[in-house]
């Protein structure tokens, strides 16, 4: 089975955040917050963003294993009861 730079390489023409979102199995919302965050390249065009696979293969190669750490907890977010 191929890794998930490779389903995306595969991928023929441009993905939409769907298609990334359904490939990556990911929230909507979070392939949005990484575009919005110009972490992940794509393309807005009538609304719409694109993405080329090939970057988005890229892409994760460069940051999957950051993304699957959970973040940091500051001392304020830490309650004590």
């Amino acid at each position: 089975m191929p890794d998930l730079a490779q389903q995306l390489e595969a991928h023929k023409g441009c993905m939409t955040l769907m298609d990334l979102k359904e490939t990556l199995g990911v929230s909507y919302d979070t392939v949005y917050k990484w575009v919005r965050e110009c972490s992940l390249p794509a393309t807005k065009i009538a609304g719409t963003y694109w993405i080329d696979p090939q970057l988005a293969a890229r892409w994760w190669r460069e940051h999957s294993t950051t993304l699957a750490k959970p973040p940091a907890r500051s001392a304020k977010e830490v309650h004590v009861t």
